[in-house]
């Protein structure tokens, strides 16, 4: 079967490929992609899969000089499986004029541009976030709010100078490595905290497992990756009275934000509800 099928596209499953290796072959730059690209590939597929998207930890956002904000160092998982790092403390990252001036209009309204875009296209960072219609999807008050988000961004870096290379190459040097960094992006409006109900409520039976319930929902199909990768880390709510040309900041909530859920935060959760079934007991 072809892995590149429509139905494989729409999924986001394609089968993986990876180098055989034999006395005497020939290594040149594909072969050399294709060996990384397995061990990326399969650890991205991974991660969106079994692991999830969300932020592992740090990342805080806090409010900055003037109508900015900063973001603390920490680590995500974006909704493709991709890792981003925030190594450091990031500067003041100043919110857009033109999406202050759009969040905040008396009447809240989302009306468009003279070239029919939108409000949001004054904002080329965040132009491919507003194509994918923000990160839930869900209806939410543009009036006086802003999503701050954290995407997966690449830098070609460290130059080195080109020794050989195909008929094509002209220039004498080009990037040597290739920087996972980041990107923060500002969203009109605000989303909804993550919903903590459970998606497969038949799988208690009797008070045991249903493993049945529970393997008829995990074989219904794989979840394709979103357009939107980006994670969001908090809704930014603006002070709209200030004066003409200024701006403040009222409150910044990051319960919003999807949680990645590892090992040790696990293991506590458990912990503490056998702590709590053990005091019922011992109080029944």
């Amino acid at each position: 079967m072809n892995a590149t099928s429509g139905s494989a596209r729409q999924s986001g499953l394609v089968a993986p490929r990876r180098n055989r290796f034999f006395h005497g072959k020939m290594m040149d730059v594909y072969h050399f992609e294709l060996e990384t690209a397995y061990g990326i590939e399969m650890r991205r597929l991974l991660n969106r899969l079994v692991t999830g998207s969300g932020v592992v930890c740090g990342l805080d956002v806090e409010e900055g000089d003037g109508c900015a904000v900063v973001i603390t160092s920490g680590v995500a998982i974006d909704r493709r499986g991709r890792e981003i790092v925030v190594p450091t403390r990031t500067p003041s990252i100043p919110i857009p004029p033109a999406l202050i001036a759009r969040v905040c209009r008396s009447d809240g309204a989302d009306s468009e541009d003279d070239d029919g875009r939108g409000a949001a296209a004054a904002d080329p960072a965040h132009q491919a976030d507003a194509r994918d219609g923000g990160y839930s999807g869900k209806p939410r008050s543009h009036e006086g709010w802003v999503t701050v988000g954290l995407c997966y961004h690449e830098c070609e870096t460290d130059p080195v100078a080109v020794l050989a290379g195909d008929c094509e190459t002209t220039t004498p040097c080009a990037p040597g490595a290739v920087r996972e960094h980041y990107r923060v992006t500002f969203e009109p409006g605000q989303v909804e905290a993550p919903e903590l109900s459970c998606r497969f409520p038949d799988v208690l039976y009797r008070g045991e497992l249903d493993y049945a319930a529970l393997a008829r929902w995990i074989t219904r199909e794989c979840p394709p990756p979103p357009r939107n990768p980006c994670i969001p880390l908090a809704n930014v709510r603006l002070h709209c009275d200030s004066e003409p040309g200024e701006c403040a900041i009222d409150d910044i909530d990051i319960t919003i934000r999807p949680l990645v859920f590892g090992n040790d935060i696990l293991v506590d959760i458990l912990t503490r509800i056998v702590d709590e079934e053990r005091s019922d007991r011992n109080a029944r």
